[in-house]
């Protein structure tokens, strides 16, 4: 993935004209970039770079989590760091960093210089997806099969944190006035947890659903049938008799 001439820029008179930030990143053809800047102070700044896949023997394998095997080429001085127990589930494993330009980086000088401080990038070219807490810009959500979380500014990093709930996470909200306060939205809807992701809860009244294609039968009245993403292929009434509506038991599951 990426191009000619991709990269970040930084415009500081409302985008009349722009700057290519250099320090500390990879010049070379990026892919997807995602960007997050810390509410408290502004100069914080985290940012998820997809890059290009390294020659053989440079090192950065295992460019998903941190703690993912270390290429040959990898500094040596960076040692690993110890598992540590994440709430919510999944295990923050740590890990020497790579050589991959893939990763999560942060800048502390509002981007005139970057560090890279994970290896993690879960699917960039799927989600890209990185979230500040509003109150500590040590914590730090990214969007992923399943919802990743650090504590330490990505020393360590959890992969699944809201593991009861559905996968493929693409949209994370922190409430400004809360950060205990997160909303998720992923394949399957919407969750909340109000304890910085140790617990959620699924909010099951919205009537949403992914399908991907839709069909309908010659029946009075007509069911309509549909492959939903990762949730198998269903079929239900168009209409039924009654006031509230078609109720969910009212659709059936043909095959996964």
């Amino acid at each position: 993935a990426g191009g000619a001439g991709s990269g970040m820029f930084k415009s500081t008179d409302g985008g009349e004209t722009w700057t290519k930030l250099k320090g500390g990143v990879l010049d070379g053809q990026l892919g997807r970039i995602a960007l997050d800047v810390y509410r408290k102070r502004p100069n914080i700044l985290y940012a998820l770079i997809e890059g290009p896949t390294p020659p053989a023997g440079r090192g950065g394998r295992g460019g998903g989590a941190a703690g993912g095997e270390v290429g040959p080429g990898a500094a040596a001085a960076a040692a690993p760091a110890p598992a540590q127990e994440f709430p919510g589930g999944g295990r923050g494993g740590g890990g020497a960093l790579n050589n991959s330009p893939t990763g999560m980086y942060r800048s502390d000088d509002a981007g005139a210089t970057w560090r890279k401080v994970s290896n993690a990038n879960p699917r960039p070219m799927y989600f890209s997806q990185i979230d500040i807490d509003p109150t500590d810009p040590d914590v730090v959500y990214l969007g992923g099969v399943g919802l990743h979380q650090t504590l330490d500014g990505g020393r360590t990093m959890a992969t699944d944190v809201a593991e009861p709930i559905h996968d493929d996470v693409h949209a994370i909200w922190i409430s400004p006035a809360n950060p205990l306060h997160v909303v998720i939205g992923n394949d399957g809807g919407i969750a909340v947890s109000y304890d910085r992701a140790r617990t959620w809860a699924f909010l099951p009244n919205l009537p949403v659903g992914l399908f991907y294609h839709v069909s309908y039968d010659m029946a009075i009245p007509f069911n309509v049938c549909g492959g939903m993403q990762d949730n198998y292929n269903w079929c239900g009434p168009s209409e039924v008799r009654g006031a509230v509506g078609i109720p969910n038991y009212a659709w059936t599951t043909l095959q996964g």
